[in-house]
Formats: structure tokens, sequence, C-alpha cells
């Protein structure tokens, strides 16, 4: 169960949790994530695994290998957030037609 209240939806382990949902549409087979494997910025895509409920007392050794598949994303340097508008207003004025870029505005 997500937490629905919304003083609490723009904390980064209920927003994961949110997506993790969504992207295994619900799949509960997948294990379990704790706090500290949810608390932090990571990709989260289709093959995402959580660890093993059948394993209670090798719980802390399944996190510490958890934490080494998945690595936290990095965050950008302001530069590197320039170079990246840049480009995206470059491919706007080409016309280039992608599905990310109708949210997009100069």
């Amino acid at each position: 169960e997500i937490c629905k209240v919304r003083d609490y939806k723009q904390l980064i382990w209920i927003r994961n949790q949110k997506k993790i949902k969504k992207v295994t549409k619900g799949n509960f087979e997948i294990g379990y994530f704790t706090i500290e494997m949810l608390d932090r910025r990571f990709r989260i895509t289709r093959a995402i695994k959580g660890i093993d409920p059948e394993k209670p007392n090798q719980e802390d050794k399944q996190v510490q290998s958890w934490f080494k598949k998945h690595k936290p994303l990095k965050e950008l340097t302001p530069e590197e957030k320039l170079v990246r508008k840049e480009r995206m207003k470059l491919l706007l004025q080409k016309g280039v037609n992608a599905p990310f870029l109708k949210s997009y505005s100069l």
C-alpha cells in the first residue's frame, strides 16, 4: 500500500513506490523494497526486482547486493543542464518529431 497523504507525496521514496507499481503493473512477485532502498534516485525499469521475502535472515546481504546493482543517478551540474537545454532548443528548431519534445517549450 502506498501512502496517499498529499503532504507526503513529494517524498522520493513514495514517488519511487508509485513508479515501481506503474512499471511492474502491480506485480507483487518481484519482492519487496525497504525505505533505505527507495530513498534515493535510481533508474526504475520493468526488470526491477526487490529482495526475496522468503529469506528474511539474509536481508542485509540482499540489500547490499541490490545497492551494487542499482547505482544512484548522478545530479547534473548547471553546465550540463545548460548543454541539454541548448540541445533541446536545436531539436525543436530542426522540427524533430519526438514524443518527449511535446511538453518542452522554448
